[in-house]
Parts: C-alpha cells; structure tokens; sequence
C-alpha cells in the first residue's frame, strides 16, 4: 500500500509540474507576442523564443514546432500555412516538340481597362499581363537569351521579361508555379541569380514581376487558390 500510495503521489507531482511548465510557456510566449513588431508572431522554437514572419529563415528539422503556430519551413524559409494548402503538385501536361502551343486567351469577361492595366490571358481569377494590344492574340512572352550585358538578369543563367500579375478583388491569396510543355525546362520568378520557383499573390490588384526562362517553347503558368487550380499556358520567344 506504501508503494502505490508512493506511486499515486509520484504521478501528481508530474502532473502538477507539466501543468506548471505548460503554464510557464503559456506566459513566456503571451510576453514574447506582446515584444513583437506588428506583422510578426512569437514561436517557442528550439526552446527559444523568436519573433518571425512569413519569408525568414527556417531549419527544416524543426518544421514541427513550426506547425504549432500556423507555418511551414519549405526550401529554408518560413510560409504560411495559406500557401503550404497552395502547394499541390503540378499538372502541366507534355506535347511533342514542335507541336502547336494550345495558348491561352484573353479573358473577354474582364474589362482590364476598368482596372488601369493590360489584357489579362486565362481565366482568372489571376492573369499575366504580357503587353498586348489585341484581343485575339494569344500568349506571347518575348524575352532575350543569354542576357545581354545591359540587361538586369546578365551574369544568370536565366534569361527573362517583365510581367505585370493582375488579380481580380476576391480573387487572392494565389501561388504561380509553372514549366514548359514542349521540353524540360522550368518556370522561375522574379529577378536575382538563382530566380524563385514560384511567385506568391496575396492580396488583390497588380504585382510587377519577372518571369524568367532558360529556352524558348510553350510554357505554362500553374496558378493555385484556396478552391482552384488552373493553367494559363504561353508562347515563349526569344527576342
């Protein structure tokens, strides 16, 4: 009877301090939030307490503990968890090199001047602005590779262009992925050495960006939102 008395009174002291401990947390990370710059949150990672937002830095080994505040630690930095849900696997069809490229087309049921911008291709709610001036034409980019000297993509591997992302009111949060259908080659983002593979829209309007390629052929824009997953797919010509 001593023993279990023993045992019995062992196992509330346990669960005494782990309420305690829980509690202690509980305050240190209401302080860590109340010290936080807007627009950040206050994790507990790695035992220590830090004041992070979407785009810092991460270790994939403590994805977990990231989870418990509502992020995910993808290719070394922090999103989230709107654009983890974002993230589905890509479903760019192939076609034979050389065969015709099914471009997309003016969405007819915008009125892009309304907004201050360009024609808008595919079907929304996210469109690229690639320049044109008729709305028969389909999807055309038209880039320069290699990057010449006077262009800001020389000295990357990566040629490109200017592309204008216009997004309809309602129409966010989306992610732009995307990859040739004619070939191997990848969609990438925005400027830099190393372009990213992917593009994040989260508010509505415009957002000024590069695309960028490493070779001419049909291409194809991945746009993904909360209930959709679509394709606006272009030509890619080399200037």
């Amino acid at each position: 009877m001593m023993r279990i008395a023993a045992v019995a009174m062992l196992l509330v002291a346990l669960a005494a301090g782990l309420a305690h401990a829980g509690g202690s947390a509980t305050i240190v990370e209401a302080r860590a939030a109340a010290t936080c710059p807007s627009g950040f949150s206050a994790m507990t990672i790695d035992g220590r307490q830090r004041c992070l937002r979407s785009g810092h830095g991460c270790k994939r080994r403590f994805d977990e503990q990231y989870h418990r505040f509502g992020f995910h630690c993808h290719a070394g930095y922090l999103y989230s968890d709107a654009w983890h849900r974002l993230r589905r696997p890509l479903h760019v069809p192939k076609i034979p090199p050389g065969a015709p490229c099914p471009v997309s087309r003016v969405d007819g049921r915008i009125d892009f001047a309304a907004y201050g911008v360009g024609l808008g291709f595919g079907d929304g709610p996210a469109y690229p602005i690639f320049g044109s001036r008729s709305p028969s034409e389909g999807a055309q980019l038209r880039f320069q590779y290699p990057p010449a000297s006077n262009s800001v993509f020389f000295g990357s591997a990566w040629g490109g262009q200017k592309v204008l992302w216009f997004v309809v009111p309602g129409g966010a949060p989306v992610l732009v992925r995307g990859r040739q259908l004619d070939g191997p080659n990848e969609v990438r983002c925005d400027a830099g050495d190393e372009p990213s593979q992917e593009l994040l829209l989260p508010r509505a309007f415009d957002r000024p960006s590069f695309t960028r390629l490493r070779a001419p052929g049909c291409y194809a824009y991945q746009i993904d939102g909360t209930d959709f997953s679509k394709l606006i797919v272009f030509d890619a010509l080399l200037l």
